[in-house]
């Protein structure tokens, strides 16, 4: 059924909830996986940005990539032994940009996994959940905070969203069982 699975990889303080879902997934139907983590962009509004030095940016950057690549390593050891066949890789991009870039990965997938983000912490993961609900047109899976991490053989809540194009009526949820 799915044979090519695109997961988020939560950096910082997001529930990894979505990795276990997906690596459950691909596991169960022998696919494989890919990893998609962000190095986000530091947002400097347009009245502050002559007062910021070009060093506090830079390191803003380096940090920010290094985040990127140690969510990337948990990934990979939560992944290691597990039988599944992954990649990895990391994009650069603003916060609102980044549901885009993931949006058009999604297009090569089979089916998106996408943690959902914590109450009162940043709105980045439901920003990637929204541009490829609307964006991608290939089906979406939400892991939700709630959903605990998949036992083996246990791959969550039933349900999936997709949607065809980029205009909020094509959206629809689709509940099996």
């Amino acid at each position: 059924m799915f044979k090519d699975i695109l997961v988020n990889i939560p950096v910082g303080s997001s529930s990894p909830a979505a990795v276990g879902l997906a690596i459950s997934l691909a596991r169960t139907f022998d696919a494989h996986l890919t990893g998609l983590a962000f190095a986000y962009e530091m947002v400097i509004p347009g009245s502050m940005f002559d007062s910021v030095s070009a060093s506090v940016i830079e390191t803003y950057h380096e940090q920010a990539e290094k985040a990127g690549k140690d969510a990337i390593a948990t990934f990979e050891a939560a992944v290691k032994g597990s039988g599944v066949s992954v990649d990895t890789r990391l994009l650069e991009g603003s916060v609102n940009g980044a549901g885009e870039l993931f949006a058009q990965a999604a297009r090569h997938f089979d089916i998106a996994v996408v943690g959902q983000g914590e109450p009162d912490q940043d709105a980045t993961e439901d920003l990637l959940i929204e541009a490829a609900l609307f964006g991608a047109g290939r089906p979406i899976h939400p892991s939700g905070r709630a959903q605990a991490r998949p036992r083996d053989g246990v791959l969550g809540r039933p349900q999936e969203l997709s949607a065809r194009d980029r205009r909020r009526a094509a959206a629809a949820r689709q509940s099996q069982g």
